[in-house]
């Protein structure tokens, strides 16, 4: 069932995402941007969210219903917000949640890292070295989750956040090329079907541009 494309109101606009990927019963795209997924890494398995809303199970039956989307990070995007719902069932080094990345260049992964100090959720970018937010203790397994990552490369500061608080930030770098190429994969690993996420997700919103704080929160509330 397609849903009507996701918006929310702040005291200064009224906006849309550039990208909002829902998975009921199909992936679709509701933004009017034209930017469809253009291939699922195994056949997709939808299930019931348990929350009156379809689910992409990513882990369906020992495989992951990853999706790769055209998404030209460099080329078009100083400054971007990614905020998704997860629903993790299981825990384990390299379940990513999204990525976007060479195997072993530039790009950014969102996943599940054993040896992140308090607890092992977090964002990882590697444009400019090896580095990564904080541990996110507080995604707990077999309950729903709303997490959101902004990046702006005028100072190079990453924001990671969880249900509705701010949760790390650091210093990431500014990044110059080499990410035009490569597609972002929800669910999955660009480069490695194995990293695949364990567990269920639902809208997938991407914004070309840095939310502030109050925008993030009020978003990761409402859907």
């Amino acid at each position: 069932m397609r849903r009507r494309p996701f918006l929310y109101k702040t005291t200064e606009e009224r906006t849309m995402p550039f990208t909002h990927y829902t998975f009921d019963g199909d992936i679709v795209e509701h933004s009017g941007n034209n930017r469809h997924a253009l291939q699922y890494m195994t056949t997709p398995v939808y299930i019931d969210g348990g929350n009156g809303k379809k689910a992409l199970d990513c882990n369906a039956t020992g495989t992951s219903s990853g999706v790769k989307t055209p998404f030209n990070f460099d080329t078009t995007f100083q400054q971007w917000t990614i905020i998704c719902k997860i629903y993790p069932t299981a825990q384990g080094n390299w379940y990513n949640i999204f990525d976007k990345k060479y195997s072993n260049g530039p790009g950014f992964t969102y996943y599940y890292n054993t040896a992140r100090p308090n607890g092992g959720w977090g964002f990882d970018s590697t444009w400019s070295g090896h580095k990564e937010s904080g541990g996110t203790g507080n995604i707990t397994l077999n309950a729903w989750h709303t997490i959101a990552v902004k990046f702006n490369n005028n100072d190079g500061v990453v924001y990671a956040y969880c249900d509705g608080q701010l949760i790390s930030q650091y210093s990431a770098g500014s990044y110059t090329s080499g990410l035009e190429n490569q597609p972002l994969t929800i669910g999955n690993s660009v480069y490695s079907s194995s990293r695949y996420f364990h567990g269920r997700m639902q809208d997938f919103l991407i914004y070309n541009k840095a939310l502030t704080n109050e925008e993030i929160i009020l978003i990761m509330k409402q859907i």
